[in-house]
């Protein structure tokens, strides 16, 4: 797996998620989406030269990790907030990808 794949992932389960919410079955794609994400900024750290994408990865796991422990309160949140997150999650996922896919090989 590379930051690619990773940032992939992310966003895919942003996409999916979305139609989701309002259900039960949103905490998958949450759960998910906050894991990838921690993945994705521990993987990131140790890449000599590679501050711009750790930088990209800890904002992504912190909007990731506030989202999820919304999910983990009592009162899960409302379709309107999850379906707000999920786009900006995604947002942010696409211009990542295109930083990502800027860099040389």
């Amino acid at each position: 797996v590379n930051e690619y794949q990773y940032i992939t992932r992310i966003r895919t389960h942003s996409q999916v998620g979305t139609v989701k919410c309002g259900t039960p079955e949103v905490i998958e794609n949450v759960k998910a989406i906050y894991m990838y994400a921690r993945e994705y900024k521990n993987y990131a750290e140790k890449i000599p030269h590679n501050e711009n994408s750790y930088q990209l990865a800890s904002t992504l796991t912190q909007i990731t990790e506030e989202f999820y422990k919304r999910y983990q309160a009592d009162t899960p949140p409302g379709s309107v907030y999850c379906k707000a997150k999920f786009a900006a999650i995604e947002r942010s996922s696409e211009n990542i990808q295109t930083v990502l896919g800027d860099k040389p090989r």
